[in-house]
């Protein structure tokens, strides 16, 4: 698991995070991935149900050198 802080957003803003994880190789070439934000409730919000996100997304295989 990461986590990670991300400055404010405007109501409506939208921000692309990248992420690269370098642990065990995957025998599956997609994923499905899920990203929650504030999980602790901490900021005051309109609609608390939308900080859920799953996608599925595309694995590479491991790059072997020499």
């Amino acid at each position: 698991m990461h986590s990670g802080r991300v400055k404010s957003l405007a109501a409506g803003e939208e921000r692309i995070l990248t992420c690269t994880y370098e642990g065990y190789p995957s025998w599956y070439k997609r994923l499905t991935t899920r990203v929650v934000l504030d999980p602790s409730d901490e900021v005051v919000e309109s609609d608390e149900e939308n900080n859920i996100n799953r996608a599925t997304i595309s694995v590479s295989p491991a790059v072997t050198c020499c």
